[in-house]
């Protein structure tokens, strides 16, 4: 795995809960598979890099720690967590007003991703991004919690109140 995200799930969370969100993972990653194409021709080590490389500038912006590990061989596919984060820092860079010079749904090969890595070199350097994704967070402050009730096969379990917004912390 070239970028890893460290599990940010707290350690108090209740274990169906974390079941729950594991099984949701998967879900995405399923419909990641579905919704990005694969290269035409594979990807170039160094440009897959590079693009992890401006990917976690952009995850500190996030206030996210990702790790570089090394790409080994050419791939067709991105790795599930780069996707899923590129999809993420897409969609805030559209609410922004400068969203990537290419959809992710429209990935052919390395002239895309170097693209891609250009403008988000740009906006990890953007004091303005910046300052618009910490009003996000400003906006979304505070505790939030939330009444949750699991259902597994038809038995009711344990009403637990959870914080949501420390997972996401």
């Amino acid at each position: 795995m070239p970028l890893d995200f460290p599990s940010r799930a707290p350690a108090d969370m209740p274990r169906e809960l974390a079941d729950l969100a594991a099984d949701r993972d998967a879900m995405i990653d399923e419909q990641l598979d579905e919704m990005l194409p694969d290269a035409e021709r594979p990807y170039n080590v160094k440009t897959l890099e590079a693009l992890a490389k401006a990917v976690q500038r952009v995850a500190k912006l996030f206030g996210l720690a990702a790790e570089l590990e090394q790409y080994s061989e050419p791939s067709v596919r991105l790795d599930d967590d780069l996707a899923r984060f590129l999809l993420m820092i897409e969609a805030a860079a559209d609410d922004y007003g400068k969203g990537f010079p290419v959809k992710m749904t429209e990935l052919k090969g390395d002239k895309e991703l170097t693209l891609i890595t250009a403008h988000l070199m740009e906006l990890a350097a953007d004091e303005d991004f910046k300052r618009f994704l910490e009003a996000d967070e400003d906006e979304g402050a505070g505790e939030t919690e939330v009444e949750i009730e699991i259902k597994r096969d038809g038995d009711e379990m344990e009403r637990e109140d959870y914080d949501f917004g420390a997972r996401m912390r």
